[in-house]
């Protein structure tokens, strides 16, 4: 199960970064600097926002799991949730990472974030 909100702004954060690994693997002209500035502002900015909708949904999860049928779910329901969580966390984790890497303009990840 995945939360619709956040599958949206991962879809966001995949052109973004689209955008940024295409600006980033090239001499920039000022004007391409300028847009490379505003793509790795705007990329950040989502990640950050996935992160605290991811927060607010690790809370509801919690307060599922300790009593699920109150909310008519199962534990496998639960676990489908759990893993969503975590695996989107440890995208941003990934991407995160790599962005903030002193030579991102001249290397590659060896597993790109949002690959496959």
């Amino acid at each position: 199960m995945s939360d619709p909100d956040v599958v949206s702004a991962f879809e966001q954060a995949k052109t973004l970064y689209a955008s940024w690994k295409g600006l980033n693997n090239k001499k920039r002209s000022p004007q391409e600097e300028n847009e490379y500035q505003f793509v790795t502002d705007e990329l950040y900015s989502t990640l950050t926002s996935i992160s605290n909708d991811l927060e607010d949904l690790q809370e509801t999860v919690d307060v599922a799991r300790d009593a699920p049928a109150d909310y008519g779910l199962s534990a496998a329901q639960i676990g489908e949730r759990h893993n969503f969580i975590a695996g989107k966390r440890k995208t941003i984790e990934d991407m995160r990472h790599f962005l903030a890497q002193p030579d991102a303009k001249t290397s590659q990840p060896a597993k790109a974030p949002f690959a496959g």
